[in-house]
């Protein structure tokens, strides 16, 4: 942990730095100040977003501002630490992720920002990619047999969405730790814009993708509108995004290759 940037965030730095995992963006805890790359154009976005947002149920992780009142300083970033880990609730994080983007659609009108997006970003591509109307200009660069087909039977079942695109949570499992006797806790956001309910959809499929959750979850939030069409678009996300990373991971194509085939498996996604 360099020196200057511990000193620009106030962060203690007489205990030596601990190794913090990827809820924190796999970060360094210096104290009760956590310190990660600032890596995307997402970062500066949730900052501003945490540092006034409120969440029932939710503690949602403040930033720390480097002594010159900046969210960054010399490509790092800070926030408060808080004790918890991932944990395999998904239900729980699913429902947070319903309360998480009531908040962020009525922080619209206290003026929170909208997320940005960076064209060279490989999670934004992805993104892209999912929601993209242009297949043919889309798939051609997937060389790969398995991912195309995958991509090809999602875009298959891929139907119409209602409601306008509102502030979402793209890795909303990933970031909410847990701690006994204490709401979760949101430790970071990577903000897209989709129609509400896909943080809720990214979350169950992330949580499927893990085994962390029985299939059953489906039906268990099948009171999100267009719940099908959410969770076919977020498995496109993660598909895309293994693509784009260029690292073949066997284990997680055939959990891609399972999830997908689970969420077609009946028509309107329920079980």
């Amino acid at each position: 942990m360099p020196a200057h940037v511990a000193a620009a965030f106030q962060a203690d730095d007489r205990q030596p730095a601990v190794p913090l995992g990827a809820a924190w963006d796999n970060g360094w805890r210096l104290g009760t100040v956590a310190l990660s790359r600032a890596v995307g154009p997402h970062t500066t976005w949730s900052a501003r977003v945490r540092e006034r947002v409120e969440v029932d149920g939710l503690r949602v992780v403040r930033p720390v501002r480097a002594t010159d009142g900046r969210f960054l300083a010399a490509g790092w970033r800070a926030s408060q630490f808080v004790e918890g880990e991932p944990g395999a609730r998904v239900d729980e994080t699913a429902a947070a992720a319903l309360r998480l983007e009531a908040a962020l659609v009525a922080g619209l009108d206290d003026g929170l920002p909208l997320p940005e997006s960076d064209p060279e970003d490989v999670f934004c591509a992805a993104d892209r990619a999912a929601w993209s109307t242009h297949e043919p200009r889309v798939l051609a660069g997937v060389e790969d047999g398995l991912h195309r087909d995958l991509l090809l039977k999602l875009r298959a079942a891929m139907g119409p969405l209602a409601g306008p695109a509102v502030p979402c949570h793209a890795d909303m499992l990933a970031t909410t730790v847990y701690a006994p006797g204490n709401p979760p806790a949101l430790t970071d956001l990577v903000g897209v814009m989709h129609p509400r309910g896909y943080t809720a959809a990214q979350v169950i499929v992330d949580g499927l993708l893990a085994g962390a959750v029985d299939a059953g979850v489906i039906a268990r939030f099948r009171h999100v509108p267009d719940l099908h069409q959410l969770l076919v678009r977020a498995a496109a996300y993660r598909v895309w995004v293994h693509v784009l990373l260029s690292r073949p991971e066997p284990a997680a194509s055939a959990a891609l290759a399972e999830v997908v085939d689970l969420l077609l498996s009946r028509p309107g996604g329920t079980l």
